[in-house]
């Protein structure tokens, strides 16, 4: 998964999930962190949004629970071990899959009209916010980098969260932007389109025909538009900093 903003529960993650994560690895048991695992068992089978980020991500809910519990290898193959996983294997684990697991389902809020992961990779939405804002271009090309907090566990490779002026500066440079092509983002359907398309004979010619006037002719999917994406980031930046418990994470 590419580059991207999130947002982010900080108050649950450094008052629930980060002390039992530095407990467990100063050496404690797996049992705290087999108590938030099981309420992300329960949150994941009520919340379609959060089941979703762990399968994108090739985790299987429950999954972390069964290894953890039963001794089984912390490999692919789940093969059972007689006598245990070693420690090194175990926090090799909890540091990848359990990690990225606690915080994608408790820290990620789930907020009516709100998708809380902004991509920032989509060609169309990024060259946008590039083209037009100075600021955006610097931003997004490393420029935030180091100013705000980095998690210690991070949601992926890593996780920083944005300061506070630097979110509102944000808001402010997406307000200012020119209103986009209304058809601009429809790339994944046109791609789509073009997949589907015979390559040969008759067919083949009439495909490339079609394909020639796809991306004038398609509109975007619903969230996929330009416009779309700069008003769900804009939606994001206004929830973090309207709630001091939640901020935005560079990821």
């Amino acid at each position: 998964m590419g580059q991207s903003l999130v947002l982010f529960d900080y108050k649950t993650y450094r008052e629930r999930i980060q002390p039992v994560l530095r407990a467990f690895f100063a050496g404690g048991s797996e049992g705290p962190l087999l108590q938030l695992l099981q309420e992300t068992n329960q949150r994941v089978s009520m919340d379609e949004a959060s089941r979703r980020r762990l399968t994108e991500m090739n985790i299987e809910p429950g999954q972390s629970i069964i290894r953890l519990l039963t001794g089984f290898s912390l490999d692919d193959d789940l093969a059972p071990i007689a006598a245990g996983p070693s420690r090194s294997a175990l926090e090799q684990y909890v540091s990848g899959p359990v990690v990225y697991e606690l915080l994608a389902v408790l820290c990620i809020p789930s907020l009516p009209g709100i998708n809380p992961r902004q991509i920032l990779d989509d060609g169309a939405f990024l060259s946008h916010l590039v083209d037009n804002s100075a600021w955006i271009a610097e931003a997004f090309s490393g420029g935030l980098a180091g100013k705000g907090e980095r998690l210690e566990f991070s949601l992926g490779m890593h996780s920083e969260a944005m300061a506070r002026e630097d979110r509102e500066r944000l808001l402010e440079e997406l307000k200012a932007l020119p209103a986009p092509d209304p058809k601009a983002g429809n790339e994944k359907r046109v791609a789509d389109l073009r997949a589907r398309m015979p390559r040969f004979g008759t067919a083949g010619l009439i495909a490339r025909v079609l394909e020639s006037q796809a991306d004038r002719v398609l509109k975007p999917r619903r969230g996929e538009s330009v416009a779309d994406q700069i008003a769900n980031l804009r939606l994001m930046l206004e929830a973090s900093l309207t709630d001091p418990n939640l901020t935005v994470l560079s990821c």
